[in-house]
């Protein structure tokens, strides 16, 4: 949701900005029509919103779990542990997630109901514009959160906005390890392009 944040606050306040960073977001989610938000998320965020009526005995039940997570899981490393267990509440016994499913429901249903609004912010855009965006999605897979069509037509359609695509990187670690550093580079601006 942050790239959604700062597209928006980029357009409305172009001069509060040098240069906008948008990491694996801020492209309009277009959905078909007459198709019921709920159901699109079930489609794309199921897992990752079924979590979070879970709960675990201990931490370490909740370490353990995103250990074995197909995004994290193969690029764990402290980093990612201190970003799980950052993550964590609850009672001993109940541990759960921070994050609640209506929330992320409620947001889920605003972004994809707002395409025409993030379009029209993209269009105003009057600073130098980064987007670096994952091959793979949430789950380290494909589909990508943002897919390579979708960057390529706004990437054509905005001027000022350049696509980098960040190889090797999931939805979650292209913040994380070693991708973390292109992030920062290209937030400091060394290498923007």
């Amino acid at each position: 949701m942050g790239a959604y944040i700062a597209l928006r606050a980029a357009a409305r306040r172009p001069e509060l900005f040098d240069r906008l960073l948008l990491v694996d977001g801020g492209l309009p989610l277009p959905a078909p029509e007459g198709v019921d938000p709920d159901a699109i998320l079930d489609l794309t965020l199921g897992p990752a919103i079924a979590r979070l009526s879970r709960t675990y005995e201990s931490d370490q039940a909740y370490v353990d779990f995103f250990r074995a997570h197909p995004a994290l899981g193969p690029d764990w490393s402290p980093d990612i542990e201190a970003y799980v267990r950052y993550d964590l509440t609850g009672p001993q016994g109940a541990r759960r997630s921070k994050a609640r499913e209506d929330a992320v429901r409620q947001d889920g249903r605003d972004l994809l109901g707002s395409a025409d609004a993030f379009a029209a912010d993209l269009g105003r855009l009057a600073v130098p514009t980064l987007l670096l965006h994952s091959p793979l999605g949430l789950l380290g897979q494909e589909p990508a959160m943002l897919p390579a069509p979708l960057v390529e037509h706004w990437a054509r359609e905005v001027p000022g906005l350049q696509a980098e695509f960040v190889e090797g990187s999931n939805h979650y670690t292209i913040l994380m390890g070693s991708h973390a550093k292109t992030v920062a580079e290209r937030l400091a601006g060394v290498s923007f392009p």
